[in-house]
């Protein structure tokens, strides 16, 4: 092994140091952001009809975030209080994430496996739209003058 070989190396493992310094800053934020307050309101949430936090049987992750080890294994640990977090199973070597969950959504509204998660969820009782909340400002006039 040569002096560059060395130096090759070097540099390779400082660059592959500060991805890692890079990915536990972001872990740090996500976690202060979003699980964090996450874990807060499940154990804080009061017990009702619809949810008993004594009830989580498990928590699953999913997406391509669960599959970097590091940030599935904090997320694990961070969540183990409140239930066993666990990785579902994914398709996305033959289908894209995004598709892989519109059809277990798909699956639980038509009584398959994943329905107990849908029920759960409340989907059926959802109403309105992603789009209810959008406003965009218009000259209404000026609109209506457009159209004649």
């Amino acid at each position: 092994m040569t002096i560059e070989d060395i130096k090759k190396l070097l540099r390779n493992y400082k660059a592959q140091e500060k991805k890692l310094t890079e990915i536990k800053e972001r872990y740090t934020t996500l976690r202060e952001k979003l699980i964090s307050p996450q874990a807060q309101v499940i154990t804080d949430m009061p017990l009702n009809q619809t949810f008993n936090k004594n009830k989580i049987l498990e928590i699953l992750l999913a997406g391509r975030g669960a599959d970097l080890t590091y940030l599935r294994d904090r997320i694990i640990k961070d969540l183990n209080d409140v239930a066993p977090a666990i990785l579902m199973k994914t398709y996305s070597q033959i289908a894209k994430r995004a598709a892989q969950g519109a059809a277990f959504i798909a699956n639980g509204l038509l009584g398959g496996e994943f329905e107990p998660i849908i029920r759960n969820l409340r989907i059926k009782e959802a109403s309105g739209s992603i789009l209810d909340d959008i406003f965009i400002p218009f000259d209404k006039d000026k609109l209506i003058s457009d159209l004649d």
